[in-house]
């Protein structure tokens, strides 16, 4: 998805399936992907507030008027982690700017934490998060110890990294949910090339990805192992659940995942390559 002035736009790479989702009133800003969504700040009369879209119409809609009223509460600055959650600072005009967390719902749009108590900020509007090493990190005041760096646990993360490489235009592309303690995750596999079978491995990431011709290896050769039967897809695409233990000792975990199809013509080991996607797992 993408923006051009009031509008939000989808295309899929071709004329054809490039469209106008919705337009608006204001200027759109603050694009963020957040898994296979969209949040944007916009404002329809509530002031800037944070919206999601899925890429259609009926899924384009207002997480929350953080600020009730014509005065818009919503910074704009947003973090996505995995393929659920974002982070972002929005004052509600009750306990100044603070940090919120939206699962791409109206109902799971909340404050997380009155850091500074009262109608002191303990962020400020505005303030870019930062996410490194698993962790949110902000720059915040919690009303005793003034302005310092505190972090906050996400909890399960589903990252895409890298790129996929293939015969066709795009290459095949691996998506995956955030792997909760005791939960489902689900993988789909989209622009597979026809004729080819492919298995799906998971390790530990690689420091920096292997290059072998055009193609990233992301997940350590050391310890990997198929966590499901090799599959044929079907009209290009593949999905899999695969369920994760609800043992505690697994929170903080990190493993990779990477799928391979073949026979193809790519060079040199006639292999395809989806993106890898990085997982955290955790209780929440």
């Amino acid at each position: 998805m993408f923006v051009v002035g009031t509008e939000l736009w989808m295309t899929d790479g071709s004329p054809a399936g490039t469209a106008v989702v919705r337009s608006f009133a204001s200027q759109l800003g603050s694009l963020t992907r957040a898994g296979r969504r969209v949040i944007f700040s916009c404002d329809e009369g509530e002031g800037s507030e944070p919206w999601v879209s899925d890429g259609t119409p009926a899924g384009t809609l207002l997480l929350a008027d953080t600020h009730p009223g014509p005065i818009g509460g919503f910074s704009g600055a947003t973090v996505a982690t995995g393929s659920r959650k974002a982070y972002f600072v929005a004052d509600d005009g009750t306990t100044g700017g603070e940090l919120w967390e939206t699962d791409g719902t109206p109902a799971g749009t909340r404050l997380v934490q009155d850091l500074n108590p009262g109608p002191w900020s303990g962020l400020w509007y505005g303030q870019v998060i930062a996410l490194a090493a698993n962790r949110l990190l902000l720059a915040a005041d919690n009303g005793t110890v003034g302005t310092e760096l505190f972090a906050f646990d996400p909890g399960a993360m589903a990252t895409p990294i890298g790129t996929p490489c293939g015969t066709a235009t795009g290459g095949p592309t691996l998506y995956a949910t955030d792997p909760v303690l005791g939960g489902v995750v689900d993988f789909e596999l989209l622009g597979a090339p026809a004729g080819t079978g492919g298995v799906l491995l998971v390790g530990w990431r690689l420091p920096r990805p292997q290059l072998i011709g055009d193609c990233q290896v992301h997940v350590a050769s050391a310890g990997t192992v198929p966590i499901a039967s090799p599959f044929v897809p079907v009209a290009g695409a593949w999905t899999h659940s695969r369920g994760v233990p609800s043992n505690p000792a697994l929170h903080g975990g990190l493993v990779t995942a990477q799928v391979a199809l073949g026979p193809t013509t790519t060079a040199p080991l006639h292999v395809d390559l989806s993106n890898a996607v990085y997982f955290r797992f955790g209780a929440n």
